[in-house]
């Protein structure tokens, strides 16, 4: 936690000092996986057990030069985190009723801020560029899903729960660290397209899943591909 606010206010600072530098802005679109991960890798017994779940981040990317080489990277994004649970035995979660011997999809959606560091390096006569950047996020959950089935016999499907965050009290602030690499194809003067891989890790948090659950986090990959405009 001290780590990303000395990084948001070192951010902050470069902001200030760079108002006159150039600007790159564009739009990109990543899928991919989540992941849940504990202490140990250990959850209550009454959870069962977690796997991968299918996610995406799109949004908006802002980019301020500060040396040939250095860039802040920003911007406003939409990022889904989530996990798949498995033989778990508790009646609820995340106030949404579940089937005995569930297996569970949780999705959250989140509005995120992230503040990054890009490093650059240009090849291929400047044709091409490559990158890469890390930094810390914050975000806001805007909503929530729960899809459970029940695994036995007879495969019942049943329909997708939306997650009552206010009554559940969902921790809904979220920090967390991000970084990744990409390749980006200069089309001319201002255009480029890019393509990314992009890892995202949760600051750890109470009670997101059920109140005996302990601290926990969520892991993002996402790959994807965005095109950018200079300025």
């Amino acid at each position: 936690m001290r780590f990303i606010s000395i990084t948001l206010v070192c951010f902050f600072t470069l902001i200030i000092s760079s108002l006159a530098a150039q600007t790159t802005v564009g739009m990109r679109v990543l899928s991919g996986t989540s992941s849940l991960t504990s202490a140990q890798d250990v959850l209550p017994s009454n959870l069962g057990t977690h796997s991968r779940v299918a996610g995406s981040t799109f949004g908006l990317v802002v980019e301020r030069d500060l040396t040939y080489h250095v860039s802040l990277r920003s911007g406003v994004q939409q990022t889904q985190r989530g996990t798949t649970l498995q033989q778990g035995t508790i009646p609820k979660l995340l106030g949404a009723s579940l089937p005995l011997n569930y297996e569970a999809r949780i999705r959250m959606s989140y509005v995120e801020v992230p503040l990054a560091l890009k490093f650059s390096v240009p090849i291929a006569q400047q044709q091409v560029e490559l990158f890469g950047w890390g930094g810390a996020t914050a975000g806001y959950a805007l909503a929530g899903s729960v899809r459970s089935r029940s695994t036995t016999s007879m495969n019942f499907q049943l329909a997708t729960s939306k997650l009552d965050m206010v009554n559940y009290a969902f921790p809904r602030f979220h920090l967390g660290y991000t970084g990744g690499l990409g390749f980006g194809l200069n089309l001319g003067e201002t255009l480029q397209f890019r393509l990314e891989a992009e890892y995202n890790r949760s600051a750890k948090k109470k009670a997101m899943l059920t109140p005996e659950s302990g601290e926990h986090e969520y892991q993002i990959l996402h790959f994807g591909a965005g095109m950018v405009f200079r300025l």
